[in-house]
């Protein structure tokens, strides 16, 4: 990002902490083409709006007297789309202290890991607690409204939490402060164990061996007396027990398959993160019925031919650039198969949100049934992040988080005309764009 894209962001951000939250409001978009997502698609539909939640969905036009009327003709009204995964808008946690002392392994065999060594482990660290997330037109222009936050530091990287895109006065803007816990084989880097791949699984799995010993013991603490690695350890409770999913970033279809014999082992339901190979794998997750949040970061499509500016004799070979490519389309047909194989999958921005839109659409070109899109951009999204029932679709009784679009999700040409969050009106085209009101 350049200089000055970086100090408008920064500026947009800014303004928008600063502003008032619009206030939730009562209304009706009539003559919209309405995806319902959940039933059939309305071709002409009214949506009534009350305290925040979608009231009533039916053809024609009957709308109360005195309500705020929106019209819809020519624009189609989708459900709220959902961020399944994101890092943006976090006070990123610290890498723990030093402990004072190493044990005297030297003397001593101790009978589980040293749980003083907290390098890469934190459990217990809460998202919810570490937000600084204000919404940006960037994300509404994607039709962004509800994401789940995460920290991306570490092998065990607390909770993360899901949050409505509307801005930080507004309470009660996080829905969920534990939907569920974070995990990765990425535990550390630099001298030391665990630096490699083997001490990682090692330190992963010694850390939910302890967890596992520690159910009976640890309320033998009190308060202040309470170690910080048992306070740790007991934050795994939930996901061992399984209360909530583990959502475990993993790319390499290799690493997809550990990471989910490590839920096996342990057990606990685990959503892998990510995903950039899970098509290789897609009928083993069915199978094991895991579901994948997908990252777009797929990187640009590796060209056929040589760099201009690279000598003959430094150029990377015909074969290799060949398979590059070959890879990148595998990856980049991922949610295809998923789609064919029945796994169910969302859409992760990874921070990007401006770029999520396009990202999906680019899926939809490459053969992905627009349909299953708009389930992963929805529905799905938002049952993997721990809010079946509220958002997602067009319904009554669900969260107002809707999105007008001056045409069709899979029309490259289609904009977003507005976005409401909670009953909140966040976003307005500027005349003149997306047919804009």
């Amino acid at each position: 990002m350049c200089l000055t894209a970086l100090a408008s962001f920064v500026v947009s951000s800014l303004s928008l902490q600063a502003t008032p939250a619009p206030p939730v409001e009562d209304f009706a978009i009539v003559g919209a083409r309405v995806v319902t997502v959940l039933a059939q698609t309305i071709p002409s539909g009214t949506v009534i709006v009350r305290g925040g939640k979608i009231e009533r969905v039916e053809t024609g036009a009957d709308v109360p007297a005195g309500l705020p009327v929106i019209e819809g003709k020519g624009l189609v009204v989708y459900p709220g789309f959902v961020d399944a995964f994101s890092s943006r808008g976090l006070k990123q946690p610290e890498n723990p202290p030093a402990p004072p002392a190493r044990p005297g392994t030297g003397t001593t065999a101790p009978a589980s890991m040293w749980v003083a060594n907290r390098k890469g482990i934190a459990p217990e660290w809460r998202a919810a607690d570490n937000l600084e997330l204000a919404p940006d037109a960037r994300a509404y222009r994607s039709g962004l409204t509800v994401g789940m936050v995460s920290s991306t530091r570490g092998g065990m990287r607390g909770f993360p939490a899901v949050v409505e895109l509307v801005p930080p006065s507004v309470e009660g803007r996080v829905l969920l402060a534990e939907p569920g816990a974070a995990m990765s084989f990425r535990v550390s880097a630099g001298q030391g164990y665990p630096s490699n791949l083997l001490g990682a699984i090692a330190v992963l799995r010694q850390t939910l061996l302890d967890a596992q010993a520690l159910k009976a013991g640890a309320s033998l603490w009190a308060g202040d007396k309470k170690p910080d690695w048992a306070a740790s350890l007991e934050a795994l409770r939930r996901p061992l027990d399984g209360e909530v999913p583990v959502f475990f970033e993993a790319n390499q279809a290799r690493e997809i398959e550990r990471a989910v014999r490590l839920a096996d082992e342990f057990g606990f339901k685990v959503v892998i993160v990510g995903g950039r190979e899970a098509g290789r794998v897609a009928p083993w997750l069915a199978e094991r019925k895991v579901a994948v949040i997908l990252t777009d970061d797929l990187g640009p499509e590796p060209s056929l031919e040589p760099s201009a500016d690279q000598a003959p004799a430094d150029a990377t070979p015909q074969g290799v650039r060949e398979e590059r490519r070959q890879r990148w389309l595998e990856n980049a047909s991922g949610a295809n198969e998923l789609a064919k194989a029945g796994v169910r999958f969302a859409f992760s921005s990874e921070g990007a949100t401006d770029g999520l839109l396009k990202a999906v659409r680019g899926r939809i070109a490459r053969g992905l049934d627009p349909a299953a899109a708009l389930q992963a951009l929805t529905l799905t999204g938002g049952e993997l992040v721990g809010l079946n029932g509220q958002v997602g679709a067009i319904a009554p009784g669900y969260r107002a988080n809707l999105v007008l679009m001056s045409g069709d999700l899979a029309d490259e040409r289609s904009e977003v005309v507005r976005v409401w969050v909670g009953g909140r009106s966040v976003f307005t085209a500027p005349a003149g764009q997306g047919g804009g009101q």
